[in-house]
């Protein structure tokens, strides 16, 4: 991942999380993997982490019975703070 000079970055080691969902009369893959990466933004905020990256995902989809289906969501990524040098958010202090 390329950033300007003065973007600054810190990795931290992956953060991964598992959710599963009941959806009935279909299924929206995009929102579900949408929740799940808030779960882990959420969790990653808590160490002042702000971003995400070299993540992964897995979905898998079971049909229940009739229009009633199961979802996994694995999402395993690397939480980062990426911060420009010199700036800080007012939120963190």
């Amino acid at each position: 991942m390329y950033f300007p000079a003065n973007v600054k970055t810190e990795r931290f080691g992956p953060l991964q999380t598992t959710q599963t969902f009941i959806c009935q009369g279909g299924v929206n893959t995009v929102r579900l993997l949408g929740l799940t990466r808030k779960t882990l933004i959420d969790a990653a905020s808590g160490w002042r982490l702000n971003a995400l990256t070299d993540e992964e995902w897995i979905c898998e989809i079971f049909r229940r019975k009739g229009d009633v289906y199961e979802v996994r969501v694995r999402v395993l990524s690397s939480p980062d703070s990426v911060y420009i040098d010199g700036v800080v958010d007012p939120r963190l202090l």
